[in-house]
């Protein structure tokens, strides 16, 4: 999400959509979306609330692996109600050809 002509923020992905603020997430991606292409990415472990949990690992890096697993069904619900998907062959179909 390019705010002005130099601040840029991370508004699409695993971590981010799980990590950060609703409202934030929608604004940058639509704000983005207006003026390109919007490419999102997720791993599948970022939707798997049943993944092992290890408590030995630091504070910071259980929160970055393991915040916002159990609510990002929903958000990427909402994301597929407001912005259109495809798979990356389909968007880029015209360039690889």
């Amino acid at each position: 999400w390019k705010l002005g002509s130099r601040m840029k923020l991370p508004v699409s992905g695993g971590a981010y959509w799980r990590l950060f603020p609703l409202p934030y997430l929608l604004r940058g991606m639509s704000d983005t979306a207006k003026r390109q292409r919007l490419s999102c990415y997720l791993h599948p472990w970022e939707v798997d609330e049943l993944q092992p949990r290890f408590r030995e690992l630091p504070r910071l890096v259980q929160l970055r692996h393991y915040g916002g697993v159990s609510r990002l069904h929903r958000r990427v619900r909402l994301f597929c109600s407001r912005f259109q998907f495809v798979p990356l062959s389909e968007a880029f179909r015209e360039e690889l050809l």
